[in-house]
């Protein structure tokens, strides 16, 4: 009875050491959820979204790079054994240069693509035009060289300005993005992005999205002393805030906003991936420091603003959207901010879009010569702010996608929508480059404006001239009634790009993103970058079109080199002999050749190897050319030129 006493009270001495036991772990499970949920200033759906934004930030920086870190390296140590044997540091000897992309080697190897241009409303005369330079020389960095007109594109000088960082250690590795924005009185805005590194140390790296504004149509810049929409420091463990594709607009109206500058941009920043408004009062010497947001927030994908403002002072912002609720789906969404920039009201969809690399199932497609991270839908927003015309108020956008709600069996379209009602509704989207449907062919990245007639002018890269799908063109449309019907699509550029090898001498980086298209009451005035020698050497031109409803061809073909200058024919209209002027301000090769308007070579007038610097005139009889209009061609080593010449008996 005593042992069976004994083991019952072991038994029970057990039971409640093991029962305290149990309480204490439990107690101390519970205070060190308590602790966690004290300390912890996070929920695992905050941390999640945290985790995604940091990736956004990754991808970002590998976007907007232009050189690797291997490639800094390489030059580094290039650049001591070329210091030892005597070779020097400013130019690189053209037999030394090696590199993995590297296709043809000259003095001038940098491209240039992804450009922004801009008109000045007190001068129409007055055109700004700016791409991104990219040198196979990491040590030449990158940057936005401005080029600037005051007589219609006649000629084009190139600004001293020089978009770089303050810091005299910094290397730009990446950025660019140039913008451009003019307000009501002829003062202009450029604003870019400097990604840098600084005394060739390649664990930092420091972000500026810069500003600067001109007095003088752009041949003088001026930089306040915080001169910023916005910057920050990438290193180590801090990835988690970016800025990236400004699109800007000053008000022009006479709204109590007007003078005030907008930003439309890409800030992902801690938990907030999505995208917003920076402004900068019209008093104010700089942008406020915050950035306004969409009021909705359940977005796994906000990116690519387009901005633009209507005539009582309204800031409307569109942007791409892909739902957390429903990914892979994404939309085109428009707001309105009616304060100032200070507010955003409730966003509206615009359309579906159908895309590779964001819509479901086509994840992983894209299309040859542009990177499958750099193809997205290149959405532009318009409003038309003309006074006289009956579609005065419309709201116009445009992009690039494979479909609305499903994936079409025609590559790349240039889809268009209508709001009359202030974007509050949109119209069923269409397509409006009239190639066959239902042959894949790709058209993408379009740009619009709408002239002060109301008038709408698109123009976008196109191939549907290549069996192969590969040479592209650039081409143009308009639409005289509001965005109901357009005229048949024309072609603007002279020769083809083969976009196999648009790349070849920029990492890839091709033509970017997008190009601009300018207005005047009689003009459209596209610009765009290609790589017609199909060597890798990216170029800028300009077009000059006549807007009208029976298009005949372009008025005049140029690029923005300064190396050449191709003049006005006299006298033109030419009843018999007409003299054709142009300059060279260095050595080249030289062809004058007469074409049709679509580019067909009808007679060579000149045709050299090699001729001097210095100004030249060629007299040219038309005596034996039937009347009509033609184009004369000057084409050079370093770009061509193309203006009309009108023949009359």
């Amino acid at each position: 009875m005593i042992n069976r006493i004994v083991t019952f009270s072991i038994f029970v001495l057990i039971y409640v050491v093991l029962f305290n036991t149990l309480i204490a772990q439990t107690n101390v499970q519970k205070s060190i959820q308590d602790l966690i949920k004290e300390k912890t200033r996070y929920t695992p759906e905050q941390i999640e979204c945290a985790i995604k934004i940091r990736k956004q930030v990754q991808e970002l920086i590998r976007e907007k790079t232009r050189f690797t870190p291997q490639q800094i390296q390489n030059a580094l140590e290039k650049r001591t054994i070329e210091t030892q044997n005597n070779f020097g540091t400013s130019k690189l000897n053209p037999e030394q240069i090696s590199s993995i992309n590297e296709v043809i080697v000259s003095d001038d190897i940098s491209s240039e693509s992804e450009l922004h241009a801009a008109i000045n409303p007190k001068d129409s005369s007055n055109l700004v035009v700016s791409p991104i330079k990219t040198s196979q020389n990491p040590f030449e960095g990158l940057y936005c060289p401005i080029y600037y007109s005051k007589d219609f594109g006649k000629t084009w000088k190139k600004s001293s300005f020089q978009t770089k960082p303050k810091d005299a250690t910094a290397l730009v590795i990446g950025g660019g993005d140039p913008m451009f924005a003019f307000n009501a009185d002829g003062k202009l805005y450029l604003s870019w992005i400097n990604l840098y590194i600084k005394n060739f140390k390649l664990d930092t790296l420091y972000e500026e999205m810069s500003w600067a504004f001109s007095v003088d149509g752009g041949v003088t810049w001026q930089r306040e002393a915080n001169g910023f929409i916005g910057k920050t420091i990438i290193e180590g463990q801090n990835q988690t805030e970016f800025f990236d594709k400004q699109w800007m607009m000053v008000d022009q109206t006479n709204s109590q906003f007007r003078g005030n500058l907008y930003a439309g941009i890409f800030h992902p920043n801690g938990l907030d991936g999505r995208i917003g408004i920076r402004r900068k009062e019209a008093s104010a010497k700089d942008f406020v420091q915050e950035t306004v947001r969409p009021v909705g927030n359940d977005y796994s994908l906000n990116q690519f603003t387009s901005l633009d403002i209507d005539l009582q002072g309204g800031v409307h912002l569109t942007f791409f959207g892909d739902k957390s609720s429903n990914p892979l789906h994404p939309a085109l969404y428009h707001s309105i901010s009616i304060d100032g920039g200070k507010t955003l009201q409730q966003e509206t969809k615009i359309s579906e879009v159908q895309l590779p690399r964001f819509s479901e199932g086509q994840e992983q497609d894209s299309i040859i010569g542009v990177q499958q991270t750099r193809l997205y839908p290149c959405p532009h927003f318009v409003i038309d702010k003309s006074l006289s015309s009956s579609y005065k108020g419309n709201c116009y956008m445009v992009w690039t996608a494979n479909g609305i709600t499903k994936k079409e069996g025609n590559g790349l379209d240039i889809y268009f929508c209508i709001s009359t009602d202030n974007g509050n509704t949109w119209s069923t989207p269409k397509i409006i480059n009239d190639d066959i449907k239902g042959v894949v062919k790709e058209q993408y990245y379009p740009s619009i404006t709408v002239n002060e007639r109301g008038v709408i002018c698109i123009a976008w890269y196109d191939r549907r001239n290549d069996k192969l799908n590969l040479n592209t063109d650039y081409f143009m449309t308009f639409s005289f009634d509001g965005g109901k019907s357009f005229v048949e699509n024309f072609v603007v550029s002279q020769k083809p790009t083969d976009f196999s090898t648009v790349g070849l001498i920029n990492n890839g980086f091709g033509v970017g993103e997008y190009n601009e298209i300018l207005s005047t009451a009689n003009y459209a005035i596209p610009f765009w970058a290609d790589a017609r020698n199909n060597d890798g050497n990216m170029n800028v031109y300009s077009a000059f079109v006549p807007i009208s409803t029976t298009t005949n061809g372009v008025e005049q073909i140029t690029s923005l080199s300064q190396d050449y200058q191709l003049y006005d024919a006299s006298p033109n209209p030419s009843k018999g002999v007409t003299t054709i002027k142009y300059t060279l301000n260095k050595p080249s090769k030289i062809k004058l050749e007469l074409t049709d308007l679509f580019g067909k070579s009808m007679m060579t007038l000149y045709n050299s190897k090699e001729v001097g610097e210095g100004e030249y005139s060629i007299e040219v009889n038309t005596s034996d050319i039937s009347s009509g209009s033609y184009f004369y061609k000057l084409t050079t080593d370093f770009g061509y030129a193309i203006k009309k010449l009108i023949v009359i008996k």
